[in-house]
């Protein structure tokens, strides 16, 4: 504020509760699940009050795959590659949204010198189940056994939406330039990461 920058803030999907049967709007009324999606609103309505009227910039985004670090879609190849039967939750519903993409949206969210609050994610949606299934085929591993599940039997005591994509109208508008679909950018995620047909 003092020296006039602009302020990015990265926030998620984890800021809704998923009973929407729609994709989210920037407008619409968060409801967090878990202690994840609780703190990064927090940080929302702390950039909020601080630079109320001024220059900042909230991009919302979802279900982040990329280089460098653990990610689903690094996870799935792993167990597939281990020989396990995969058990991936059917009914949780998102778009998933490759890192490399969302840099390049943040970049055309500054030259359009955007304010307030943006989604930005991959175009398209899916459940877990779908996604693991689209890595699946697009690296020659469809003998590998995927059994879908819901979420009160992966055990993991934090919940997560059922329903978290974004709408990305604002962003389209505003940069003319919707990203690619999400199979797209696995696609091109698996190709810079090595994983080859087997």
């Amino acid at each position: 504020r003092e020296s006039g920058a602009k302020i990015i803030y990265i926030s998620t999907d984890y800021i809704f509760n998923g009973e929407k049967k729609e994709p989210y709007l920037p407008d619409d009324l968060p409801d967090p699940l878990n202690e994840y999606g609780n703190s990064k609103l927090l940080g929302e309505f702390h950039i909020e009050k601080m630079l109320k009227g001024e220059d900042y910039l909230i991009i919302r985004t979802a279900w982040l795959f990329g280089l460098g670090g653990k990610n689903f879609v690094k996870g799935i190849l792993e167990a597939a590659d281990r020989g396990e039967p995969l058990r991936v939750v059917n009914d949780q519903i998102g778009s998933p949204t490759y890192t490399m993409d969302l840099a390049e949206a943040i970049s055309h969210l500054i030259q359009c010198q955007a304010k307030g609050i943006v989604h930005a994610t991959n175009q398209g949606y899916c459940s877990r189940y779908q996604l693991a299934q689209e890595i699946l085929r697009q690296t020659g591993r469809e003998n590998v056994e995927l059994i879908p599940i819901s979420s009160t039997e992966t055990g993991r005591p934090a919940p997560r939406p059922a329903y978290s994509v974004l709408d990305n109208n604002a962003y389209i508008a505003l940069t003319q330039k919707p990203l690619p679909a999400w199979q797209d950018a696995l696609r091109r995620y698996l190709e810079s990461e090595g994983y080859v047909w087997k």
